[in-house]
């Protein structure tokens, strides 16, 4: 009967309907991150969904609402994150290991090492929603731009000055360990167009798998940098915790203080490499803490699950790991190659990276797995795992830290001492605090499910028998409207097919009126009083690209940094 064939048909078409199922991320590793304009930003790298798809690059740039709670330690819900479709040109990278985001205000710059010209950026504009490409201008000389086979890089973004530096770099696989580093530290100008400077100083050490992190300390502000690797190859350690090296940005020149557990060398974290950091300062500016979460050795080997907070200026650490770590990765494993972003001063995102068990060194885990989900929030204020992201937490300084650090802890220095006079007075100033503007970023909220397709519900109907009459005219209508929602998949995704095509259209991402370098660079100025109230994201050993040494010769060996 045709009546019966239609009747098949319509149910058919519902069943398919209600077979999609939603796209929640599980993993992403290698992925260039940022927090602009109120949202956390990521894209690059390998993502796995729970749907099957594992270690796939994805053409999108993906954010979430730091505005609005979400749940964390879970996998991150199609309705927790939004996505933007890359501009066409824009590598889509499954190698877990070549995105690097750098940001300003109103940002965000990516780079993708593994194009043919390392130097092409993609750049968006997250007020405006538009998409640029651009050749970063070289300073440095032609010819030593070439990053394409590099990694282990550290990079830190400061928004207010539109200025990121990044240090270290190597050649070398740490299997091998047979190839070349360099000890350089390189800056970012994104005022403007994009220049890349070359600064004439060397790093105490060639930085590798270590943090660069930028603190509201000084005139201008310093970089911290600790841990990491030892790339000699006759050596195969990571660097002791203690040995912390500070760039002063306003004189430009490097130190080294020693740091000290609290109790014993039960508060200093072990030597490691691919952890992450992130920063909070006291509300008056007395103290800055710079908590770090997991790592690796690569001499034990083992990833670690611990947290460690070096406070600044007595350069204490304190050992702070969570007693519960069930809303962490758990007692038994640990997390390497993630990254820390901070919410605000009183939260800690942790994003991405792998998991290993601690008892078994080479059971690394990057599929999908509740115990260990692609999205963690530390709570500063209590060193406690949290079940949600909360946007309207404050920072106060811990007690066991404030009460530890005595009654004028903003003058505290090392137990050993300042290895230079001049770092007792860079400690004793603070950049000043300055609020990040406001800004609406261009995106709605579920603008695109992952990969832009469409979301739909995985609830079921329960299956009736065709002799009843109500459960006919219950499919029908049922059919009938999976069959409308079908339509307007089939309409969404020709509107946003057109949608897109219009929206790049204005958008000229031409590399060779880019090459032409066709835009003009103001000079570069080296920072001065820099606002300090916007938090650089932390951009840590999942993030990597070539270094492109100055004029001075390629490293061959830089020896330790003594303290005094």
């Amino acid at each position: 009967m045709p009546q019966l064939h239609m009747l098949t048909e319509i149910l058919s078409l519902a069943f398919l309907f209600r077979t999609v199922q939603a796209k929640n991320l599980c993993a992403v590793q290698g992925q260039g991150s940022a927090i602009v304009g109120e949202r956390l930003w990521f894209s690059g790298g390998a993502y796995t969904f729970d749907d099957g798809e594992a270690n796939t690059g994805e053409d999108s740039l993906f954010s979430l609402d730091l505005t609005t709670a979400f749940p964390a330690h879970s996998f991150i819900s199609d309705t927790t994150y939004d996505t933007i479709p890359l501009p066409s040109g824009v590598p889509n990278n499954a190698t877990a290991t070549d995105t690097v985001m750098f940001n300003t205000n109103t940002s965000l710059s990516m780079l993708y090492p593994s194009t043919s010209n390392p130097l092409d950026m993609w750049i968006y504009n997250v007020s405006t929603n538009d998409w640029t490409q651009s050749v970063a201008q070289d300073s440095i000389g032609p010819g030593v731009w070439e990053f394409s086979s590099s990694n282990r890089l550290q990079a830190v973004s400061i928004p207010s000055v539109g200025i990121s530096y990044y240090a270290g770099t190597s050649t070398q696989s740490l299997a091998k360990r047979d190839g070349e580093t360099y000890p350089w530290l390189e800056s970012l100008d994104q005022n403007g167009g994009l220049e890349w400077h070359g600064i004439n100083t060397q790093t105490p050490v060639p930085l590798v798998d270590s943090t660069l992190t930028y603190i509201r300390a000084g005139k201008s502000g310093v970089l911290l940098a600790l841990g990491g690797t030892n790339p000699d190859s006759r050596e195969d350690d990571d660097r002791d915790m203690t040995n912390i090296f500070v760039y002063d940005i306003d004189s430009t020149i490097w130190y080294n203080v020693t740091a000290a557990g609290y109790t014993d060398d039960t508060d200093v974290p072990d030597p490691r490499s691919s952890y992450c950091a992130g920063v909070s300062t006291a509300p008056d500016d007395s103290t800055i803490q710079v908590t770090i979460y997991g790592g690796y050795s690569s001499e034990i080997p083992q990833a670690y699950n611990d947290v460690y907070v070096l406070s600044i200026p007595s350069f204490t650490w304190f050992n702070m790991t969570p007693l519960d770590q069930g809303l962490g990765d758990g007692v038994d494993s640990g997390r390497a190659f993630h990254q820390c972003l901070m919410g605000s001063d009183a939260q800690m995102i942790v994003l991405g990276g792998q998991t290993e068990s601690i008892s078994d060194a080479e059971s690394w885990d990057t599929g999908c797995n509740q115990s260990h989900p692609p999205l963690l929030v530390l709570n500063t204020n209590t060193y406690q795992w949290e079940d949600s992201f909360n946007p309207h937490l404050t920072y106060t300084v811990p007690s066991r830290i404030s009460n530890d650090l005595g009654q004028d802890p903003a003058s505290a220095s090392p137990s050993a001492g300042w290895s230079d006079d001049a770092l007792e007075s860079i400690f004793a100033q603070r950049v000043p605090y300055t609020p990040l503007p406001s800004l609406q970023p261009a995106i709605a909220k579920g603008t695109t499910g992952a990969n832009g397709t469409a979301s739909a519900s995985s609830s079921r109907s329960r299956a009736t028998t065709p002799s009843h009459t109500g459960a006919i005219v219950g499919g029908v209508v049922g059919g009938i409207g999976g069959l409308a929602i079908l339509g307007g998949i089939a309409y969404y995704f020709a509107r946003r097919t057109r949608h897109r095509r219009q929206q790049y259209k204005n958008v000229e991402l031409s590399k060779s009126a880019a090459s032409d370098h066709d835009y003009q660079t103001p000079p570069y100025v080296a920072p001065q009083e820099m606002e300090g109230g916007s938090r650089p994201a932390e951009a840590d050993a999942g993030n990597y690209l070539r270094e492109a040494p100055g004029d001075i010769g390629l490293y061959s060996k830089v020896f330790e940094m003594q303290g005094d």
